[in-house]
């Protein structure tokens, strides 16, 4: 299999890039996201993948060679994707945890769960 076109992974590395950097503007104009941590979670990821593509697009648009700021930049938004995913994984441990746990309390609270009702 031959790889794709320079000028196709040039055009995927911009559009993923912008896109990745407008999303929190985008999604602020119809979801608070900054109101809770599953909001800051999903915006963040999505500004460490456009940080992570900012020196690619820097170099394919305005001919930026290798600067180091620039890769000490991308090693940060790097490092950000994998601690991002951490926290992702803790949120939805502590959102299944609590929703078993109100499942459980729901369960003992129904009358199913009590058992038959006394004969009268």
């Amino acid at each position: 299999m031959t790889p794709p076109p320079t000028y196709v992974v040039n055009v995927l590395i911009n559009v993923i890039s912008c896109l990745s950097f407008m999303f929190p503007l985008v999604t602020g104009s119809f979801w608070p996201w900054w109101k809770e941590p599953w909001g800051w979670n999903i915006v963040l990821l999505e500004i460490s993948i456009g940080g992570a593509l900012f020196p690619s697009a820097l170099s394919i648009d305005a001919g930026v060679r290798s600067v180091a700021w620039l890769a000490w930049l991308r090693v940060a938004f790097l490092l950000m994707v994998g601690f991002i995913v951490v926290w992702r994984g803790a949120l939805i441990y502590l959102t299944q945890r609590r929703g078993a746990i109100a499942d459980a309390a729901a369960a003992s609270d129904s009358p199913a769960a009590a058992g038959p009702a006394p004969a009268e």
